[in-house]
């Protein structure tokens, strides 16, 4: 019902909220290349943003033939991260989704340079004073470590994102999550 609606709405007036709301949708079920599509149609458009960008990365990660096109999105979104840092204290679920992309950056490339972009997300990380019931950052946060390789870290992030009241369906969903969810550890989160 969801993607009917923002099909529809993208029918009415075709802007990059729009399409980003689709595009999450999609990705949401898991179609990582239908939902890259509706991310490209956001950031092909006036006004995009950090956001647009970092989520046509991660489509592009999950969607099998554009994994290229996920390191380059990824690069212009640390590119208007960065630059929106620079320019004025940014929210820090902007800081830890910064922190992300600089991770799967690491993921995406070899030696040197993957080393670097890890170094990068765990400085970033380190600068992050999450609210203790912020269950969204919580959970940035914990999909970041695992994307780091860091699964203990990621467990205590999403242990408390759970007891703040993130939905294990949601978590359930994230492809980002789906080897941490195989630990047993996971099923003892949020008791």
């Amino acid at each position: 019902k969801a993607i009917e609606m923002y099909e529809r709405s993208l029918s009415l007036d075709r802007n990059a909220t729009a399409y980003s709301n689709l595009g999450t949708a999609l990705y949401q079920q898991g179609r990582y290349a239908d939902a890259a599509r509706s991310f490209e149609g956001a950031v092909a458009l006036p006004g995009a943003t950090f956001l647009h960008w970092f989520n046509l990365g991660a489509a592009c990660y999950w969607a099998p033939d554009l994994k290229p096109r996920a390191k380059q999105a990824y690069e212009t979104a640390i590119e208007m991260g960065e630059a929106a840092r620079a320019a004025a204290k940014v929210e820090p679920i902007r800081v830890v989704e910064l922190a992300s992309a600089y991770a799967v950056l690491g993921l995406l490339t070899e030696g040197r340079e993957a080393q670097q972009h890890r170094s990068r997300a765990a400085v970033l990380l380190a600068t992050v004073e999450p609210p203790p019931r912020d269950a969204a950052l919580l959970v940035t946060l914990a999909t970041t470590y695992e994307e780091l390789g860091n699964r203990s870290k990621a467990l205590d992030w999403l242990d408390q994102a759970i007891k703040a009241g993130y939905s294990r369906k949601r978590i359930e969903q994230s492809p980002w999550l789906k080897d941490l969810r195989a630990d047993e550890r996971y099923t003892r989160l949020g008791k």
